[in-house]
């Protein structure tokens, strides 16, 4: 998936996209200039999010 279409599916803006990827707090891939990320590693990702909130262990998102 695009960042485009991350951010569409997250809900946030394609900036945020980038600046996450770019620090390595989202996984994914840049090939060449573009970012690309795959849905089951954003879904598993999100997984452990959700899971380490409801532990009280989630910082911001």
């Amino acid at each position: 998936m695009t960042a485009a279409e991350l951010a569409d599916y997250l809900s946030f803006s394609k900036n945020w996209v980038y600046r996450k990827a770019e620090a390595g707090e989202i996984p994914g891939v840049k090939l060449g200039n573009r970012w690309r990320f795959k849905k089951t590693v954003i879904d598993k990702w999100l997984e452990k999010r959700i899971a380490a909130e409801e532990r009280g262990e989630a910082g911001e998102f």
